[in-house]
């Protein structure tokens, strides 16, 4: 239902071209603000507004990382996630090269804004087909927003299993979902509702781009320190040494143009939200002394992790179950 109309706008404009009447069937649409107003960055070369350019860009093809965050629950994930992330890139570039051709044949360069795929969609198969394309970029939407809050929610629930953050956070319901760790989501979501998507994207992509940089940085010190080679972990990167850092260096210098050409509020409201989370770091790890340390200790034990002194080396197996069951085996809550 999602993916169908864009199809039909395929087939449409390939006719339209083909016919030779892309003209003909051409509609209005609103033009493009100008560049940097509504919450834009910096303006480039060519008028381009490259801080909301890279910003959107990054959001619309970030959040494979995520996946990482429900690897516990992957069965055999050293072959799965390789496979999946293949298919994922294709699909990725057909649902956004089709569209965009799709909507060029009847849209001009500068007609590209908020809701010009239904222009064009209307343009190209009449109201019907505008309607469809709306209903399913909200079935689309939604489901986006249910994908978010679970991957990101996963996350705050394995944080706070190790105690870095509230146990209240690391329950959970029947089926083994996180619905406090949901629910607070959810809440703390919908605290941002006024905020522009411009600006959002950009913030995000500021907290985005600064952790990307931090877990490549990560898996350079590990790897340097023999940390992962020592630990029969399921999914390895097949790469070491030189090769592994050049293929570090394109991403964390995409992610720190994007940083870098932010505009003023996104990288205003990203300063503060870092620096107080380095505050409550600094009370957690000076005031609670081992908060939240036991649980790494015993976790990276169980997947294979050394210790600090490089004792406590063990196999994992690729069916492992949930990623935190070594906990739950431990507390007796499994």
């Amino acid at each position: 239902y999602v993916l169908l109309p864009f199809a039909v706008m395929a087939a449409l404009a390939l006719w339209a071209t083909v016919a030779g009447d892309g003209e003909d069937v051409a509609a209005p649409a609103p033009s493009l603000a100008p560049p940097g107003s509504g919450g834009g960055g910096s303006s480039g070369s060519g008028g381009v507004a490259w801080g909301q350019f890279l910003a959107i860009m990054t959001w619309n093809l970030s959040g494979f990382d995520s996946a990482g965050a429900c690897a516990g629950d992957v069965s055999n994930p050293s072959a799965v996630y390789p496979r999946a992330m293949a298919i994922s890139m294709v699909l990725l570039v057909v649902n956004y090269g089709a569209p965009t051709l799709s909507a060029s044949v009847v849209l001009k360069e500068d007609q590209f804004s908020d809701g010009a795929y239904l222009y064009a969609a209307g343009a190209l198969g009449g109201q019907w087909l505008r309607v469809w394309t709306g209903t399913g970029a909200l079935v689309c939407t939604f489901g986006l927003l249910v994908t978010l809050l679970f991957t990101s929610s996963n996350s705050a629930y394995g944080m706070a299993r190790l105690g870095h953050m509230p146990r209240a956070l690391g329950k959970l319901a029947r089926g083994d979902t996180p619905y406090v760790s949901i629910l607070t989501n959810a809440v703390l979501s919908a605290l941002v509702l006024n905020m522009s998507f411009e600006l959002l994207a950009q913030v995000d992509m500021v907290f985005y781009s600064v952790s990307t940089i931090l877990k490549f940085g990560a898996l350079l010190k590990l790897r340097g320190e023999g940390a992962l080679a020592r630990a029969d972990t399921a999914y390895k990167v097949p790469l070491d040494g030189l090769p592994l850092v050049l293929a570090c260096v394109p991403p964390c210098t995409c992610c720190a143009f994007t940083v870098l050409t932010a505009p003023p509020p996104a990288l205003a409201a990203s300063a503060a939200a870092l620096l107080a989370s380095a505050g409550v770091y600094y009370v957690r790890d000076c005031c609670l002394g081992q908060y939240g340390k036991s649980g790494d200790e015993r976790l990276g034990s169980a997947m294979g992790l050394p210790r600090a002194d490089g004792t406590g080396v063990r196999s994992v197996t690729e069916n492992a179950g949930r990623a935190y069951e070594p906990l739950d085996q431990e507390e007796g809550t499994s």
